[in-house]
């Protein structure tokens, strides 16, 4: 989570991280997570669930497939980024592994709501990976003004937020995480201008409640 360092979380309970590149994921249903574009072709996947931190406690389990939309672009601005894993084996929910709140599919993401990004992403520009799970409070951006901030964002599928003047926000390393405004989580993750938080931009997350057929149809 670039160029903050609010505050450690230690009660999120369906976070999780996906062992390549420690691209982040988020428990969605039993034994499936979402997650995005950046391991379409990776074979050999673990998910660490049950813990804020990407190095102590928790337990792994192995994924066994995942589904990419099947009309993903990543030369279309990340057009339909998003996809659902299957680990190997069902989980016991426990007091530190619960399922995220899905959004309605007939949600609308309305401008200027309190949005709250969650990420073990870079501590800033260039620098490590945070160790223990870290937040930060952005706020929603109309579907104007992203077309007016930032080339490339025609989709119906996608949320912006930010800070305006920049300084806070997602970074590498955040790919894949949640994006919530009071519990349920309305966005994931895609994409920002790099540097990361360095200029006045939104950043760029799918939107779930666009989705909400699609994951069900492929977690079923």
């Amino acid at each position: 989570m670039c160029d903050v360092l609010l505050k450690g979380v230690s009660s999120i309970k369906w976070q999780s991280s996906l062992r390549w590149n420690y691209h982040q994921q988020q428990l969605d249903l039993n034994s499936r997570t979402l997650r995005t574009k950046h391991v379409r072709e990776v074979t050999e996947l673990s998910v660490l669930l049950g813990t804020t931190y990407l190095t102590q406690g928790g337990i792994r389990i192995n994924v066994s497939t995942f589904v990419t939309h099947a009309s993903f672009d990543p030369e279309d601005a990340y057009k339909n980024d998003i996809a659902v894993v299957k680990i190997s084996q069902s989980l016991i929910l426990s007091s530190t592994i619960q399922p995220v709140i899905l959004p309605s599919q007939s949600q609308y993401t309305s401008a200027g709501l309190t949005a709250t990004l969650i990420g073990w992403g870079l501590l800033y520009n260039d620098g490590p990976l945070s160790d223990v799970l870290q937040q930060v409070d952005l706020l929603t951006y109309s579907d104007t003004e992203c077309e007016q901030l930032l080339y490339g964002y025609p989709h119906a599928h996608n949320i912006c937020a930010g800070v305006p003047g920049g300084g806070k926000g997602q970074c590498s390393g955040d790919s894949g995480g949640p994006l919530l405004v009071k519990g349920v989580q309305i966005g994931i993750v895609s994409w920002a201008p790099k540097p990361c938080t360095e200029q006045d931009y939104p950043e760029v997350y799918t939107e779930v409640s666009y989705f909400i057929s699609w994951i069900n149809r492929n977690i079923a």
